[in-house]
């Protein structure tokens, strides 16, 4: 039998996957680019499209994982 998510909790557990995770591809994406900068090279060059997929992955399972715990016995 399955589980019926809370759609609060699955909208909580999303968030708090995707956001740090693009947050984090954000920086990694300008340490990269300040290296780059440093050693004379040309920048990594990215289209919005291309942060999509990572944060979206990491969300989908956060969502589930949070949606998943018995959250009201706390």
């Amino acid at each position: 039998m399955k589980k019926k998510y809370n759609p609060i909790e699955l909208g909580t557990g999303f968030l708090m996957g995707s956001l740090p995770t693009l947050m984090i591809e954000l920086a990694v994406i300008a340490i990269i680019n300040q290296s780059c900068r440093w050693r004379e090279c040309d920048p990594l060059n990215y289209e919005w499209w291309m942060l999509i997929p990572l944060p979206l992955i990491v969300g989908v399972f956060m969502a589930i994982g949070i949606a998943s715990l018995h959250l009201e016995d706390y």
